[in-house]
C-alpha cells in the first residue's frame, strides 16, 4: 500500500488510504489463499439472496 501512496505523491497526487488499500489487495482476490479464506468466512454464496 505504501508504494502506491509514494508513487502517487511522486506524480503529484494525494491518494486516499482506502484507494491504496484497494489497489494493493485487488490483485490478490482470486489467489488460492484468498479463495480458501472466502469459503471459510462466507460459506453461503453472497449471490444467493441471503442478506449478510
Amino acid at each position: 500500500m505504501l508504494l502506491y501512496k509514494l508513487y502517487g505523491l511522486s506524480e503529484g497526487y494525494e491518494l486516499e488510504n482506502q484507494f491504496c488499500q484497494d489497489m494493493a489487495w485487488g490483485g490478490l482476490e482470486e489467489t488460492a489463499v484468498c479463495l480458501k479464506w472466502k469459503e471459510k468466512e462466507f460459506p453461503i454464496p453472497l449471490t444467493s439472496g441471503y442478506m449478510v
